[in-house]
């Protein structure tokens, strides 16, 4: 965890011109020829292909296949502590590591493809990246089992019911108890959800349904971004990002499908304020912690007025829509945040508590300015008590807001997911390879601001 926060401090003081790849081997990277971009392109494709298959065999290695008979995703179980074995983490931290870096040559280096080449290379790495996200059993938790649990009882998810599902469903309650926990999304997300799978019969097409939602949300996320602007160097990173598939397409985790909404509201805040205004509750209304990140969507609104009534009608809002319950969802999220909670040592508390402020601050500066410190881009996470790896993506919206920013932001996916994984166990190699990442950093940020000559 500690990984995550330094990083995230250190970015958010940082001046703008440290992420600028101009003067860099990025830059002259650039300039090589094409086939180092197809080689990158192989080298990511073969990496992630690696990481899915090896975290598949150690996860079926922690439950054999006897336990796991019947179950169509395998998972390691968060709440009861169950982990990967450390050699497997060893050898899950070295591909990672190559998934990062093949990623960051691809993206400096496709700039010598053709047109055509350049599609043609991403068209492909997108196809092998989700067909493998989309067939493999493994997944880092059992949260689309809850979804399909929720998407069932649909009103009822706030209350679940003291009786078991039936037929294959009742994997549902061997996994999440009866009654199963409670409902800690918002009814944004339990309405969608109900749609996606009231047409299908199995849990397995149930499953296979959240997949497929975060296969769209990880292209919709790409579009969005290309029509808010990005760089094409941003919108492969997000289609190519192997972080973002083992998260939302392996993982099936709802977060980009809220972040898509947000990056909706920057779009729509071009022509209306109020369609951006409907998309920032919407986007609260899947997950509430994602609500002080909506607020950068009021960024291009001119007048500091209206951007501070829009916000403050957006908390008020969110608010009313969570009270309407009787405080159901607070309670529900204060006991899922007590089931996954675990003990923090002094520092990763104060690590904490200085992100949640970085966060806020960016929302209000924001407010304020009208402007995005996208430098605060992973702060966000920290709204979500542990910073998961699905809570990663939370700050794209700002991330975006600057194109090297973004870069680093989209590069550093990967490691910094792999390090917040709560299904891998602390080895020295882990803290070793942590305590390298973050004096690479540092080193990193000491050369670029070096006095210049």
């Amino acid at each position: 965890m500690g990984v995550y926060q330094i990083f995230a401090l250190l970015a958010a003081v940082l001046p703008a011109r440290v992420f600028s790849a101009s003067g860099t081997v990025f830059e002259r990277a650039a300039s090589k020829r094409g086939y180092s971009a197809l080689l990158a392109a192989g080298a990511l494709v073969a990496a992630f292909t690696s990481y899915v298959l090896l975290f598949d065999r150690a996860v079926v290695e922690v439950h054999p296949a006897s336990v796991l008979a019947g179950l169509p995703l395998h998972f390691v179980n968060a709440i009861t502590k169950e982990i990967v074995h450390a050699s497997r983490a060893d050898e899950l931290l070295v591909l990672a590591l190559a998934e990062a870096f093949a990623l960051g040559a691809f993206l400096f280096h496709q700039g010598a493809l053709s047109r055509r080449a350049r599609r043609m290379t991403i068209g492909f790495v997108v196809a092998v990246l989700g067909t493998v996200a989309l067939t493999t059993p493994a997944t880092d938790s059992g949260d689309p089992y809850f979804y399909v649990g929720l998407a069932t009882l649909g009103a009822h998810a706030y209350t679940p019911p003291g009786t078991p599902f039936g037929g294959d469903l009742h994997a549902i309650n061997v996994i999440w108890g009866t009654p199963m926990f409670a409902s800690s999304y918002g009814p944004v997300w339990i309405a969608v959800s109900a749609l996606l799978v009231a047409p299908l019969g199995t849990l397995a097409a149930k499953l296979f349904a959240f997949k497929l939602l975060g296969f769209a949300s990880v292209l919709g996320c790409a579009y969005l971004a290309r029509r808010l602007g990005a760089s094409r160097t941003v919108v492969a990173g997000i289609a190519c990002n192997p972080a973002l598939y083992l998260a939302y397409v392996a993982g099936a985790h709802n977060d980009l499908f809220g972040v898509d909404l947000i990056l909706a509201a920057m779009l729509a805040c071009r022509r209306s304020v109020v369609l951006a205004f409907v998309l920032t509750l919407a986007a609260s209304l899947v997950k509430p912690t994602l609500a002080p990140v909506a607020v950068v969507a009021f960024a291009a609104v001119p007048a500091l007025r209206l951007r501070a009534a829009l916000a403050v009608l957006l908390a008020l809002a969110v608010s009313a829509v969570y009270a309407l319950d009787g405080g159901l969802l607070w309670h529900a999220l204060v006991a899922t945040a007590g089931a996954f909670a675990h003990p923090m040592s002094p520092l990763d508390t104060v690590f904490r508590a200085a992100l949640v402020v970085v966060a806020l601050a960016s929302t209000g500066w924001t407010v304020l300015t009208g402007r995005v410190r996208s430098q605060t881009a992973w702060a966000p996470p920290a709204f979500g008590g542990v910073a998961l790896p699905s809570y990663s993506i939370w700050g794209l919206p700002l991330a975006l807001m600057s194109t090297p920013v973004a870069a680093v932001y989209l590069v550093t996916l990967p490691v910094l997911s792999f390090f917040q994984c709560t299904a891998l166990p602390v080895t020295g190699t882990l803290d070793v390879a942590g305590d390298a990442f973050v004096l690479a950093t540092i080193f990193v940020v000491a050369y670029r601001l070096r006095p210049r000559r």
